[in-house]
Order: structure tokens, then C-alpha cells, then sequence
């Protein structure tokens, strides 16, 4: 065992990567804290991320035997060696002396050749070794690398070069799902980006595992080839894509053109790893398509070359992660190259772009006259010269598109405000509907993928809502979290038919904020998967995820979704195979505005008996629902036993507002715990003067009190509650049943004491035995399960929109008071000090649920369902 446990220990995998984050951070931060010549936080992080990225590419390049010095191929560490123990003449700093001169004179330079090759015993040789010229933006000279007064000191690079470049087994190769190797591989570039560099948590972004990116680009492909393939039956192209068998394709020509042709992009790419996904997936079949029916000859490096060039587009706000998405698109490049000296890496700063994917106008199809058709054409066409060029032509490319880029956005496009990024420009070639410049048939992406982010509605401005508002109208309120309007942009974004395959928050299913996009979706869209993993952290923290892969097409009647809840995180890692196996088909109709649930079909067709059976809990109560008050300032207003006694001492008058008090986690099955607490109930309309014992209470709180918005525009006094509370005030003062916000089970209680409630609460202003013991049932609770959202621990959010739904039978006069006598036995069991007897109060329990079960004249099958559902 103690051996299993070294060589577990040995090989774990994501014990190297955390020490790696670790070590990784650690140096970053002491880099960045001795950079000098730089003010500005902002550049000093990008000059910091620059140099890193350069250096481990460097690192990583090293595998592959491209570099050396002194006949030594752990390049930079003997590179820092020859600088420390015999520096040349005139040097006196490492990255000024030897890696500027290795960036931009060795591996790029103005001339575009191999400099160390051609003078090999020169200044430069000596300085910097034999080193390749390598092009593709990442050693290309940019501003800060030229400001004068920037420089990095020599003890940044002896800590750098021990305890993380040379800390690590470094690979080239990026693991597959089900091929990790134990070392340092591109894909932790992305998570350390995503994770720890640039702090994207903070701004709702998270790193998608391997498994998760996989999987969906699968799914999106499948979609994207039954649509473009029809004569291939749908069974051979899943196995084409899953299993990467190409041998029972009929016309596998049209596939590989349908490859070809596909043009995906991630609106929100991050560091890449949708781009790397779906790079990894489009090479694998294409190899397959070569391996078993002799198509699409070539390298692994030219198919990756074309891809990049020919199908993958990327766009995110934030420079830092375009910058680590390109450098792993060039390592993911490198790997596959196989020779003595690598080709130039290629430009991918107009494929990989920066911009706000959201704030443009939706891409219209351009409909361009003939002459601007050939500005398209030639668009499209310099902007494929540019991925290849180097040197001057690079210069000259660069400036032609940009002059192109303007003509096209005078015709094509309106003002999008600052960093806005223009699709219908930008991606000219992608919404133009004519396939001689290179697109599809339609205009727009044949598929969207992405990981948006997890951005809530507090942290946007009334400036942003209003745009979303203005951009995606079908699917945005005001109430939304940001990837709302991501679902809107990919509606947008995609061509007639195209597939989105999304992973966001599983909230807008049944939020209310979400039920517009919930109705777009379902007229607009057909829906193919939904896999909602609740609360499990997927993403290392609680997210709520759930995928949906969706195409732009309307849907078919009888459609079905194939649906899945995913309670065990294990899972993640054989997505594929778990989802094959016990993933059900769900009727789209199922799927209503109020929520979608995801249920099993016996699961649906009992939910749609019970909603037969009798008039919703709304139409009861008529829609008589009240929240809990929103007191403005507990400290003011809720005092404990010990005030309100001086108070009543001090006063006697001040009992005239003095309300229980109820707080949601006072709330039980059946009862209430005693209140401890009290509710200072002050009107708008009060007279305070009258009161002053509680007026003096007040005024220890007067400057809160007084700085409420509401009492700042004159609202209501300083001393008062809003005077929303007293549109409903007499709902307390009855018999009512009160239930908590969020719970486990169904607790609902009965109050008889005129309590007043926080807004953790809901009140049910019909306190009748006999509507408690329906709501407190297990067929309630089996119901409220496959409506309410799950949150975190098990817990359920009981919002008013989902207990309105609960259908309440109309009994005959013996069946209610059978119901409503057993209720009564029940409060008086849990009427007392101390605890319930647990077994007298499972009898009656039982029994109450057995005829409640008869009311709702359910079947032993369906019965066992409902208690296997509720634990019971």
C-alpha cells in the first residue's frame, strides 16, 4: 500500500499543477514588483505577461531541440548560465543584453531570416546561440517593449530560472481527457491565466475542464454534420465523431468538405480552450477520415495550420487572455512540426481578437453590391495572406487591412462605441453570403461555443443594461446576469441551422428573468441536449452549471430534447459515455415559460396527472402571495425580549407597535419556534411624538435611518418602514401559513399569532388545516422538487412562482375533516417545549399521506415514485 501511495503521490497530476500555480504566481508577483520604468498597474501586468509567455515559450520550444547555446539544449537556463558566469563585453543586464536580443533579433527581426544561422560565429551568435526565426505577433516588438526607462532587473531571473523554468517537466503536447501527462503542458497556461493571474473569477469567468470543452464540441459537431451531411444516417456520424470511425461514412469527401468548411467561434474564448477543443476534435477527424478512407493527405501541422486559418475564431474583452489563447494555438502548432528548423509562427491577431463581444450591432447578412462584394473577397483574401506573412509584407498586409477594415465598416456598420467589436466588419467574410470568399451558403457561424461569463445583473451599469436592452430585446430584462445577452449574441451570431453549445448558469431555466429567453428559445431554436449539473463545483467553486446545445432553426412538432441531471461530480470525467447511456428524451413541450424542469418521463407524465387534479395554489388564494418585510435596518427595528420590556416599561404605549417577529430559519414542518424577537411596526403615517420611548430607541439609529434613499426623497419619515410593508400588513394579522424561502423539504407552518415575517419568508394568507396538510404531503414535495431550483447543500428556492403551481384537490366534506383532524393532532404534537415524539409524529405523517395520496387518486407505482423521489 505504501507503495501504491508514492507512486499515486509521483503521478497526481493535479498535485504538480497546483504546485505549479503556486510557484508560478509567486514569481509572477515578484516580477511584477521589480519591473521598472512602468507606473501604470495595468501595463506593468501586460509587460509582465508578455515576457512570461515569451519565456515559457521558449521552454517549451526547448523539447523539440529548436534552440541551443554552447551545444546545450536547456536553452534559457544555459543562455542565463553564459550571462552569469561570462558576460560578454559591454553587458551589464540580462534581459537588455541577451533576451531582447534573442526576441527581437533572433527570433523575430525586421529582415525575417534566421540571423544566428547565417552569421554563426557573429555578435548575435555569440549572445544568443542558434535560434530559429519564428515570427506570429509574440516576438514582435510592441510599445512598452521600446519605452524608454523600461527594464528588468537581473534578480528578477535567478529566482525565474530554478524555482519555476526549470522547476517543472515541461511537454509540448496538450493532454487529451484521457491521456494526462504528468508535467507542465499548455492547457495550465490557460488555467493559470483563468485562475490565478488575472483574478477572472471576480469578473464571473472560470477555466472549463477538459472533459466539459470535449464534450460539447463533440455535441456541436455531431449537430453541425447531420444538418451539412444528410445522407449520412446519424448513428455513423456519431461514431465518426466519438469513436473517430470513419468506415461506415458513405461519402466521405463530403464530410471532410463539410470540416473544411465549418466556420466556430467562442464570443467569450478566454485563454482558449474552446479554440484548443475544438483544434484537438477537428484534426482527430480529419486524421480518421485520412487513416481509414485515404482522404485529405498531409501533415498534422498543415491540417492544424488550415484550421486555424480556415474554421476557428476567437473574441474576448481582455487582451491578457487573447494573448495566452494565441500562444497556445502556436505551441499546439510547434508540436506538430517535424524537422530542423520550424516555419514562421503564424499571425493570429485577426482571428484571435480583442474587442466587447456584446455592445455591437447584431452582424445583419451583408448585402454588398458587386463592388463591394470584392472588398469582402479581398478582405477575406489579405487577411490570409496576413496569417503567413512576416517582415515587411507583414507591415504592408496590416496596413491594407486596416484600410479595408474602415471602407467596409463606412457601409457596413453603425457607431459601437468604445472597444465594441464589430462582427459585421470585423468577420466580414463570415456574414456574407456568397461562398467564393471561403463561407458558408448562410451567412453567420455555423457554430458558437462557449463558457460566458458568470457576470450578475448588480455589477452592471445602467449604461450596459441599457445597450444589452437595446441589442438582444427578445431575451434581456433588466433583472438578467450577463450571459443572457450572450444567448441573444449567439442567436445573432449563428447562420440559419447553426449550433450554439453553451455551458452557463443553470438559473435562467426557471428564473424569472430568464422566461424570455426561455419563450425565444423554444419558438426559435430546437433544442437538442440540456444537462444540468446543479450545485456540484464543476468549476472548482458553486456556479450552477448546466449545457445546452441548441440550433437556430424552428422546432419540429414532437420534438424531443434529450435531457440529464448530473448529481455526482465523477461524472465530468465520462460525460460522453454517461449521457449515451442515461440521459432520457423529453418532449419540448414540456418545457413551459414558467420553468423548465428537467424530468424522466414517468416523472413528467405524474406531474402532468397531478396538475390535473384539482385549481392552482394561485387561483386559490388569488394570487395572494406576500414576502416578508424588508425592514431597511434590523438593528433599528427587530429588538430582542429584554428592549422590548424597558420599552413597554418606559411606555406602555410602545406595545401598540410591537409585532412578533419571524425570521425564515424560525420556520418548521408544522410550527413556528417561539419568537425571541420583536418588530418595532412604525407606519409611514405614524406620529412618533406619541411614542417616546420608541422614538428615543430610534434615534441611537438616526443617521442609517436617515440615510435610506427612500427617506433621502422624502419617501417616508426617518423613523418609519417603506410603506411597501403596509400594502399588505393585513395579511399578518390572520391566520396564515407562513414557508421559508429556501429549504430541504416542504415546512410549512401554521401561525395563529399575528406574527410579522422577514423576507427570507412567504405568507399564504389562508391558514385552513386542511391546505397545510396538502402542502405539507409528500406528493407536494415530490412536486416542488421538479419545479423549484436546487441551490447549494440540497437546499430549494420555494419562490412564490413555483408554490402558486401546486394543484389543491376540492375534497369531499369526510375526506377534509379525516385530513384536516389528523393536521390538528399534528400541531398539538409540535404545540409543546420540548421536541415531538418522532415516532408518533411519522404515524400520523403516514397516514396523512396516504390520504392525500387517495385524494389525488394516485397509482401504487406512481406512489412508490413520489416517496422514492422524497425519501420517503
Amino acid at each position: 500500500m505504501a507503495i501504491q501511495q508514492r507512486h499515486d503521490t509521483a503521478f497526481d497530476v493535479e498535485a504538480v499543477t497546483r504546485a505549479f500555480f503556486t510557484a508560478y504566481r509567486q514569481a509572477f508577483e515578484r516580477t511584477e514588483a521589480l519591473v521598472e520604468g512602468l507606473d501604470d498597474p495595468e501595463e506593468v501586468r501586460l509587460f509582465t505577461q508578455r515576457l512570461f509567455n515569451r519565456l515559457l515559450f521558449i521552454v517549451f520550444l526547448e523539447r523539440k531541440g529548436w534552440l541551443r547555446i554552447a551545444g546545450r539544449s536547456d536553452y534559457l537556463r544555459a543562455l542565463w548560465e553564459s550571462y552569469c558566469d561570462a558576460p560578454l563585453a559591454g553587458e551589464t543586464n540580462f534581459y537588455a543584453d541577451r533576451l531582447k536580443l534573442l526576441f527581437f533579433s533572433g527570433l523575430n527581426n525586421p529582415g525575417s531570416v534566421d540571423i544566428t544561422g547565417i552569421t554563426a560565429q557573429g555578435f548575435l551568435s555569440a549572445r544568443i546561440g542558434q535560434v530559429p526565426y519564428l515570427n506570429g505577433g509574440l516576438f514582435e516588438r510592441e510599445e512598452l517593449d521600446d519605452r524608454t526607462g523600461v527594464a528588468v532587473p537581473d534578480a528578477t531571473f535567478a529566482d525565474l530560472v530554478t524555482s519555476l523554468l526549470y522547476a517543472y517537466n515541461f511537454t509540448v503536447t496538450e493532454s487529451t481527457p484521457l491521456d494526462v501527462e504528468v508535467a507542465v503542458d499548455p492547457e495550465m497556461l490557460g488555467r493559470i491565466f483563468e485562475e490565478l493571474v488575472t483574478g477572472r473569477h471576480e469578473t464571473g469567468s472560470y477555466y472549463t475542464p477538459k472533459p466539459i470543452v470535449a464534450f460539447m464540441c463533440r455535441e456541436a459537431l455531431k449537430a453541425h454534420l447531420r444538418d451539412t451531411c444528410p445522407d449520412e444516417p446519424p448513428s455513423v456520424l456519431a461514431a465518426f465523431v466519438e469513436e473517430r470511425d470513419a468506415a461506415e461514412l458513405r461519402r466521405p469527401e463530403g464530410v471532410l468538405a463539410a470540416l473544411r468548411r465549418v466556420r466556430v467561434c467562442d464570443p467569450a474564448c478566454g485563454s482558449g480552450a474552446y479554440l484548443l477543443g475544438m483544434l484537438h476534435e477537428l484534426v482527430a477527424l480529419r486524421q480518421a477520415l485520412f487513416a481509414s478512407r485515404a482522404v485529405d493527405a498531409g501533415s498534422t501541422y498543415a491540417r492544424k495550420l488550415e484550421i486555424i486559418q480556415q474554421n476557428l475564431y476567437g473574441v474576448d474583452i481582455d487582451p491578457f487572455a487573447v494573448n495566452i489563447a494565441r500562444l497556445r494555438l502556436w505551441l499546439s502548432l510547434m508540436v506538430d512540426f517535424e524537422g530542423a528548423t520550424p516555419p514562421p509562427l503564424p499571425n493570429l491577431e485577426f482571428r484571435i481578437e480583442v474587442g466587447d463581444s456584446l455592445t455591437a450591432p447584431a452582424p445583419a447578412p451583408l448585402q454588398p453590391d458587386l463592388f463591394r462584394q470584392q472588398d469582402v473577397a479581398r478582405f477575406f483574401e489579405l487577411k490570409g495572406a496576413f496569417l503567413r506573412a512576416h517582415g515587411p509584407e507583414k507591415t504592408q498586409l496590416r496596413a491594407e487591412i486596416g484600410a479595408l477594415k474602415a471602407s467596409i465598416a463606412a457601409w457596413a456598420s453603425e457607431e459601437s462605441g468604445a472597444n465594441a467589436f464589430d462582427w459585421a466588419v470585423d468577420f466580414a467574410e463570415v456574414f456574407t453570403p456568397h461562398g467564393d470568399v471561403g463561407v458558408p451558403d448562410a451567412p453567420g457561424f455555423d457554430i458558437i461555443v462557449a463558457n460566458p461569463p458568470y457576470v450578475r445583473q448588480e455589477l452592471q451599469t445602467p449604461e450596459q443594461k441599457a445597450r444589452y436592452r437595446q441589442r438582444y430585446p427578445e431575451v434581456y430584462t433588466g433583472t438578467a446576469d450577463l450571459y443572457i445577452a450572450f444567448y441573444g449574441r449567439a442567436l445573432q451570431l449563428l447562420r440559419r441551422g447553426g449550433v450554439a453549445s453553451f455551458i452557463t448558469s443553470n438559473k435562467w431555466l426557471r428564473a424569472g428573468y430568464g422566461k424570455k429567453l426561455r419563450e425565444h428559445l423554444a419558438g426559435s431554436t430546437t433544442v437538442d441536449t440540456i444537462i444540468d449539473f446543479g450545485d456540484l463545483p464543476v468549476f472548482g467553486a458553486i456556479a450552477y452549471p448546466q449545457i445546452i446545445v441548441f440550433r437556430r432553426t424552428v422546432p419540429p412538432h414532437g420534438a424531443t430534447v434529450r435531457a440529464l441531471t448530473v448529481d455526482d461530480l465523477s461524472v465530468v470525467d465520462r460525460l460522453g459515455e454517461v449521457v449515451a447511456t442515461e440521459a432520457w428524451a423529453q418532449p419540448s413541450e414540456s418545457f413551459r415559460a414558467d420553468g423548465w424542469a428537467l424530468v424522466r418521463p414517468a416523472v413528467s407524465e405524474l406531474m402532468a396527472r397531478i396538475r390535473k387534479t384539482g385549481v392552482s395554489l394561485a387561483n386559490l388564494v388569488g394570487d395572494r402571495f406576500y414576502r416578508g418585510i424588508v425592514t431597511g435596518l434590523n438593528e433599528a427595528f427587530v429588538i430582542d425580549d429584554a428592549t422590548r420590556d424597558r420599552l413597554c416599561r418606559e411606555d406602555p404605549k410602545s406595545q401598540d407597535v410591537l409585532k412578533p417577529w419571524l425570521r425564515g430559519r424560525d420556520l418548521h414542518r408544522w410550527r413556528a419556534s417561539k419568537q425571541q424577537t420583536h418588530l418595532l411596526y412604525i407606519p409611514w403615517d405614524c406620529d412618533i411624538a406619541t411614542l417616546p420611548a420608541v422614538e428615543a430607541h430610534l434615534r441611537q439609529h438616526y443617521a442609517a435611518l436617515a440615510s435610506r434613499p427612500e427617506v433621502k426623497e422624502g419617501r417616508f419619515p426617518w423613523y418609519s418602514l417603506s410603506r411597501y410593508a403596509a400594502q399588505y400588513v393585513d395579511g399578518f394579522s390572520h391566520e396564515k401559513i407562513i414557508y421559508p424561502h429556501f429549504n430541504i423539504s416542504v415546512s410549512f407552518a401554521l401561525d395563529v399569532s399575528g406574527a410579522y415575517c422577514n423576507d427570507k419568508t412567504y405568507i399564504v394568507p389562508d391558514g385552513t388545516p386542511y391546505l397545510l396538510g396538502l402542502l405539507n404531503s409528500r406528493v407536494v414535495e415530490f412536486f416542488l422538487k421538479q419545479l423549484c431550483p436546487s441551490v447549494q447543500a440540497g437546499y430549494m428556492e420555494f419562490r412564490t412562482i413555483y408554490i402558486g403551481q401546486v394543484p389543491i384537490p376540492d375534497a369531499s366534506p369526510a375526506d377534509r375533516a379525516a385530513i384536516e383532524g389528523l393536521v390538528r393532532r399534528l400541531l398539538d404534537l409540535h404545540a409543546g417545549a420540548e421536541p415531538p415524539d418522532p415516532t408518533a409524529v411519522a404515524a400520523l405523517e403516514a397516514e396523512l399521506n396516504a390520504r392525500v395520496y387517495a385524494l389525488y387518486d394516485l397509482t401504487p407505482a406512481e406512489i412508490a415514485l413520489i416517496e422514492e423521489t422524497t425519501g420517503g
